[in-house]
């Protein structure tokens, strides 16, 4: 046989029919989302080639619209997502990641363009392993669907060794991560510029762990069920539960935010995307510290039961949680106190959980965050 027709790259790891195909699927997916959002229009110059190119512009929206870019991704719970067997429910957790860094600050994503490096595809099209990635396309094509978004395109790559898992059995390694693009407008933008004291401090609740603290909860499972807690039966029902898919607050965020306008139906003076550490570092650091406020949390949602769970597990106080783990809010929402029943029943009607917890107490030489504990009562946290 001629050197040149064995499939040295294949033999090396790298599966290109199967990339190709895979690919091909996954830029069929994206074109079928392209009218999710009537204000944006996707231009596909492509004629039908997966890899051709496309633009998008925005349609019928105020002067003065722009886009804000956000990265991010959903680190190492792809472990975890991979062993409860739940790669359809994926994309919600970096997606959400994404989005709310966008509507934290006042925008609205309404599109997104994702980065999947996996180690291996799978040997053909028939494996666990390629079925696995579909389901990752088929659940984001669904989380676009359900919300109005845009998928507009993505990469693809077999890293091999370069992604790995505490899992060897893993059915598909996998880190996923992505970009969210969303409409900036000047009348809407949140900089925390607006906190005054005595506002309220509403939080938004999440029942399942999002996508942060993963390492913890990772060592919390080593901890309480060995080594192969990804093979303990005993396990299973945990995993799932911390696979749980991330609450999507942004749609129901950009609305108070006034999108598709530049009128908010609430205006927020301050919005916190609370992910791993966003009390000490979103909240506190990134602002009370910075602007001199202090404020208490003395009604927060009690942790969902496996994030409660986790934390007694891997050993962890009321300080230590609280800089982990979001605690069993996914978001914090300053506004007046005029505002505050508004806006709980606007998020009520859009199926968020919602309810005042906290407030800010004022401008002090030594700003502090107090938060009254719900996963050891009585074991409260002050951050200065």
């Amino acid at each position: 046989m001629n050197m040149s027709t064995v499939d040295l790259y294949g033999q090396d790891g790298v599966n290109v029919p199967l990339g190709d195909k895979f690919s091909r699927y996954a830029g069929e997916l994206c074109r079928q989302t392209y009218r999710n959002c009537p204000h944006l229009e996707i231009v596909d110059c492509s004629n039908g080639l997966f890899r051709g190119p496309r633009f998008f512009r925005p349609k019928d929206m105020p002067e003065e619209t722009g886009f804000h870019i956000a990265p991010d991704g959903i680190g190492t719970k792809s472990i975890i997502t991979d062993a409860a067997n739940l790669h359809q429910l994926s994309a919600y957790d970096w997606v959400a990641m994404c989005g709310g860094d966008v509507t934290r600050y006042g925008g609205w994503p309404v599109l997104f363009c994702n980065d999947l490096n996996v180690s291996s595809l799978g040997e053909d099209e028939n494996s666990k392993t390629y079925h696995a990635v579909l389901c990752l396309m088929q659940g984001l094509q669904m989380l676009a669907n359900e919300y109005g978004y845009v998928m507009y395109n993505g990469e693809t790559a077999e890293m091999g060794p370069c992604v790995s898992s505490e899992n060897p059995f893993a059915t598909l390694k996998y880190i996923w991560a992505g970009v969210a693009f969303g409409f900036f407008h000047p009348n809407n933008v949140i900089t925390g510029e607006r906190v005054r004291l005595g506002q309220h401090i509403i939080a938004l609740r999440e029942k399942g762990l999002r996508s942060n603290g993963g390492s913890s909860v990772r060592k919390a499972f080593k901890l309480r069920f060995g080594d192969e807690w990804f093979q303990n039966r005993d396990a299973m029902q945990y995993i799932i539960d911390a696979a749980k898919p991330s609450v999507i607050y942004d749609p129901f965020l950009a609305a108070m935010n006034g999108w598709p306008g530049t009128e908010p139906v609430v205006r927020a003076s301050l919005i916190v995307h609370l992910t791993g550490g966003s009390f000490r570092g979103k909240f506190f650091d990134d602002f009370l510290k910075r602007h001199g406020f202090s404020a208490v949390l003395d009604d927060l949602f009690p942790p969902p039961e496996i994030m409660q769970l986790c934390g007694e597990w891997r050993g962890f106080d009321s300080a230590g949680f609280y800089d982990t783990f979001h605690g069993g809010q996914g978001a914090l929402v300053v506004v007046e106190p005029k505002d505050s029943a508004h806006f709980i029943a606007r998020a009520e009607k859009a199926g968020i959980e919602a309810k005042v917890c906290g407030k800010i107490m004022g401008r002090d030489a030594r700003p502090e965050l107090y938060i009254k504990s719900k996963y050891k009562p009585g074991e409260d946290v002050s951050i200065s």
